[in-house]
């Protein structure tokens, strides 16, 4: 893993080298800086629950999410470009739901037992590195491909999901549990592609992305027990979120500082000549 996080930074630090390169093939995107803002929304994949005893298990429910940064498009070679910047992802940790009969239960009423687990960890923050093809769609329009490598920094954690049920006002028992934590490793790499398009305003260039992201290991791994059922054993099994997801983004990239001057002075030299 250390051999591959070395590798990453090296990638991270060819773009340097490219910033004072422009895209000749297509001029209309000269105008926009380099640096973006992005936000957009993420949906994972669905935990892998592995049953190990018992007779019930824990299904799997969808987990939407957000991320937000900066981006740096550099173009490179027509009609080519590298894309980084940095990320701020809101990691999940537990999502999972539990549907028990009534008559499993004590001291819960009449009705069936349903119960969502939701949890986040915490906001990650990744580096991504992709190879960008573009192909002009009109005058104003481009469409692109995009393929590469993410790194993402994951701060120690864990977390627990319990839930207890009184049978009297003094006592009560534990029905479900669920803990995860996160890998030891701290760094976790990811492969990334996807395609984009993008539509030129006349202050702003603004780009909508469908990425998927696969990592190369789970994000969270843990296990889970239901527990002190009235008629069955207890039931326990494994919990697995892989991190995999996909994103739907939009970027924002405005007129650079120095067409904003190339057009004030060509301003300037319109009243003159009037």
């Amino acid at each position: 893993m250390n051999k591959f996080i070395k590798s990453l930074i090296y990638m991270f630090l060819i773009p340097i080298s490219l910033l004072g390169q422009t895209n000749e093939g297509y001029p209309e995107l000269k105008k926009y800086s380099n640096f973006g803002f992005t936000f957009g929304g993420a949906l994972f994949a669905n935990p892998k629950i592995v049953p190990i005893t018992g007779q019930y298990t824990l299904k799997p429910i969808p987990i939407p999410s957000y991320s937000f940064g900066i981006s740096i498009n550099i173009p490179i070679k027509f009609p080519w470009s590298i894309e980084t910047g940095i990320f701020m992802l809101h990691e999940p940790s537990i999502f999972a739901k539990l549907n028990l009969p009534n008559e499993e239960l004590v001291g819960l009423g009449s009705s069936d037992f349903e119960y969502e687990a939701k949890q986040y960890i915490m906001y990650t923050v990744s580096l991504p590195l992709l190879l960008k093809y573009h192909i002009k769609t009109t005058d104003k329009s481009f469409f692109n491909f995009q393929m590469g490598l993410k790194v993402m920094y994951l701060i120690s954690n864990f977390a627990e999901e319990e839930v207890i049920v009184f049978d009297t006002d003094t006592s009560g028992y534990t029905l479900l549990s669920i803990y995860t934590e996160s890998p030891e490793e701290n760094f976790i790499g990811s492969f990334f592609y996807g395609i984009g398009y993008s539509y030129a305003l006349k202050n702003c260039l603004i780009t909508t992305s469908l990425n998927h992201i696969v990592n190369f290991q789970n994000t969270n791994n843990g296990y889970y027990g239901i527990t002190n059922l009235v008629n069955s054993s207890d039931s326990y099994g494994k919990y697995n979120l892989s991190g995999n997801y996909f994103s739907l983004n939009l970027n924002f990239q405005f007129l650079s500082k120095k067409y904003r001057k190339e057009q004030k002075l060509q301003r300037k030299k319109t009243e003159i000549q009037i």
